[in-house]
């Protein structure tokens, strides 16, 4: 081994310490998709129940007797 070898790994705590941080980061990750996985159908729901709010029924209703009024015509 050269020097710089031994400078890099004669500390014994860079090992565990690397170990540490990747497991953290894995932690991390896995804690963040859990969260997102819990989050996305209520987010869809409440997507849903917005969409259906924003747009009356009576405009989709006119909306389409007046296609299907001009589908007609030709």
């Amino acid at each position: 081994m050269n020097s710089i070898d031994n400078d890099a790994f004669s500390d014994r705590c860079n090992v565990p310490l690397f170990l540490f941080c990747e497991a953290m980061k894995l932690a991390i990750i896995a804690i963040t998709g859990i969260a997102l996985l819990n989050l996305v159908p209520a987010l869809n729901e409440t997507s849903i129940k917005a969409k259906a709010q924003s747009i009356p029924t009576d405009f989709i209703t006119t909306q389409i007797t007046s296609f299907e009024a001009n589908g007609s015509h030709r």
